[in-house]
């Protein structure tokens, strides 16, 4: 789920300190995965940086979500609407009421970039809108009623196809085609099974082969573009027996091909033929054990083949699907220097294949190599400015920065 609050901070110069020796795979296991699960944050990295606020031209303090385009310009959603940063200012669409072109003064929820390069908004209160950066128009898309079009639309996703899908809370889910804006709704209807399960639509993921799979509040369901049908998945409970319903969280596929689903209640559920199977701690996972308590943050893949687990209250998993190796990282009290906490936001590895993730009360940076932790804390080149805390959105853009969202502004 998307806060409804966040900022940006932009890494400008990173430096660490190696480990100590004798703290460097003290478990004395071979494997980079076997020395991260061993090895605690030995290393602190201190990042200097500038506060960004309204005052400077920032729209709002509080950015939800940001993406880039062909151009290199990062774009940003925002509670008071889109800005876009163009590397010397900001332009503000969103606060001028005479500007015809603006998008009324409502959170901007989400934001993506289709392949003509117009950018997607999903807004807190006035539906979906597309905005043409090239000729800078802005147009509200029909969603076929005035309730829809001054509603909530909390998930995009652009298919193969171009086509932008939308997410609408208790109205269930938009397809739009990127020509004519035309809208088709997909609704749940209980006697029908080729339809969403719930209205409440909370995850939209595209795989390789253009299927679009749509985690709801309900169970999972998944668009066949080549058909045009929409099919519900039923999920196999496991150990718990038959089958039944799952309030999906995250959906990912994997490097080898397969769909993850993680649920609210932190298990772990892969597609098997024509069914989400639960994926038990003997596949070397603690998930169904017990030990994974709260909901499943985010499912991603590293560019080695591994699959990160983040989950709330429990800390990250990882589990490398080709030699069958697991680690599970968690916070740990009684050392001095451990992962800040047991609460995963976000998970980003940029170019250089380290691993970045946020937490609710910092951010780690994580060599997959080597196993060893920098525990990142911020130096603040402002006297006040608020510290690093709640990283839930990663990008790295063209120029090799790393832009992290929080809840305190904007920072480069």
């Amino acid at each position: 789920t998307i806060p409804l609050y966040g900022s940006v901070i932009l890494l400008t110069a990173l430096w660490c300190q190696p480990a100590a020796p004798d703290e460097q795979n003290r478990s004395g296991e071979s494997g980079a995965i076997a020395s991260a699960e061993a090895t605690p944050l030995d290393t602190w990295a201190t990042i200097p940086m500038s506060h960004i606020a309204m005052q400077d031209g920032l729209i709002s303090n509080e950015v939800l979500d940001f993406a880039q385009d062909a151009k290199g310009f990062i774009w940003m959603a925002t509670s008071g609407g889109v800005a876009r940063f163009d590397g010397l200012e900001f332009k503000a669409y969103g606060q001028r009421r005479d500007d015809p072109n603006r998008l009324p003064a409502t959170p901007a929820r989400a934001i993506a970039f289709d392949e003509i390069g117009r950018l997607w908004v999903a807004t807190e209160q006035v539906g979906l809108n597309v905005l043409d950066p090239v000729a800078d128009q802005i147009e509200a898309v029909d969603l076929g009623t005035e309730e829809l079009n001054q509603g909530r639309v909390n998930r995009l996703a652009v298919d193969r196809e171009g086509n932008v899908w939308a997410g609408l809370p208790d109205y269930g889910l938009a397809r739009i085609h990127p020509r004519s804006l035309r809208a088709t709704l997909f609704t749940p209807d209980p006697d029908d099974p080729k339809s969403i399960p719930h209205e409440n639509v909370r995850a939209i993921f595209v795989d390789s082969g253009g299927l679009v799979w749509v985690g709801t509040q309900a169970g999972i369901a998944r668009f066949d573009p080549k058909t045009g049908g929409m099919t519900r998945v039923p999920v196999n409970a496991g150990t718990k027996g038959g089958e039944r319903n799952i309030i999906v969280e995250a959906i990912q596929q994997a490097s080898d091909g397969r769909i993850y689903i993680g649920n609210i209640d932190g298990q772990l559920f892969v597609l098997a033929e024509t069914k989400l199977e639960f994926v038990p701690a003997s596949l070397g996972t603690p998930f169904g054990t017990g030990k994974v308590a709260g909901r499943i943050s985010f499912i991603e893949n590293d560019r080695d083949g591994r699959l990160w687990i983040g989950a709330q209250d429990s800390g990250v998993s990882i589990i490398d699907l080709v030699t069958g190796e697991h680690a599970h990282l968690e916070s740990d009290a009684a050392r001095s220097r451990s992962l800040p906490d047991s609460f995963p936001q976000s998970f980003f590895q940029d170019g250089n294949g380290l691993v970045w993730i946020g937490f609710l009360n910092g951010l780690v940076k994580l060599d997959p190599y080597d196993g060893q932790f920098t525990d990142i804390l911020v130096e603040l080149a402002n006297a006040g400015a608020p510290q690093l805390a709640w990283p839930w959105a990663l990008l790295e853009d063209s120029k090799g920065y790393l832009w992290i969202g929080t809840p305190n502004g904007l920072w480069r």
